[in-house]
């Protein structure tokens, strides 16, 4: 009875929402270099830190290494979005040090529209089962597009995996 409980919870939670397909695999392509995905080689954040490919029990993830500052890769892709629509950024995290997921957001024209993100999730001082962490987000008047980003912060090693995105539909409206 439980199983079919959970079944029928799993089955009517995927109903509410539409996955956003982009790059989850982290895929390994150079140093830094994550196929998908974008290293933020800002200049203030030197000394840069490392990405690097990681599994956890079958699931791919990336492992962002802070040397000093912050340690972020967004992806490399744009999703187009509409002012209103809702989303959930989810993934599983584990670490020793601060982290954080969010949005770059940009209006017409590549216009910089800022960052949203988790606060800093102090939790990911973790070294077995990772805590899943989720940011929601309503775009805001003026976004168009936005990139996904994985932050480290500080110094220390964070791993993100089961990494997603979800469209929540509003009240009524059908799953795509």
């Amino acid at each position: 009875m439980k199983n079919i409980l959970f079944l029928a919870a799993l089955s009517a939670s995927a109903l509410l929402a539409d996955e956003v397909t982009f790059d989850n695999r982290f895929l390994q392509d150079g140093e830094r270099d994550i196929r998908g995905w974008t290293f933020n080689a800002v200049e203030s954040f030197k000394p840069w830190g490392d990405v690097t490919a990681v599994m956890l029990n079958g699931s791919p993830g990336v492992r962002l290494t802070s040397k000093g500052k912050q340690t972020q890769i967004y992806l490399g892709e744009a999703l187009p979005v509409k002012a209103g629509e809702k989303y959930a950024f989810t993934a599983k995290v584990r670490g020793d040090t601060r982290c954080s997921i969010g949005f770059f957001q940009y209006g017409n024209k590549w216009q910089w529209k800022g960052s949203t993100g988790t606060p800093f999730i102090p939790e990911a001082v973790l070294t077995g089962k990772p805590l899943v962490v989720t940011e929601s987000y309503c775009v805001p008047e003026g976004v168009l597009t936005v990139r996904p980003t994985l932050c480290v912060h500080a110094a220390g090693n964070v791993e993100f995996y089961d990494v997603r995105i979800d469209r929540v539909p509003e009240k009524g409206e059908q799953p795509q």
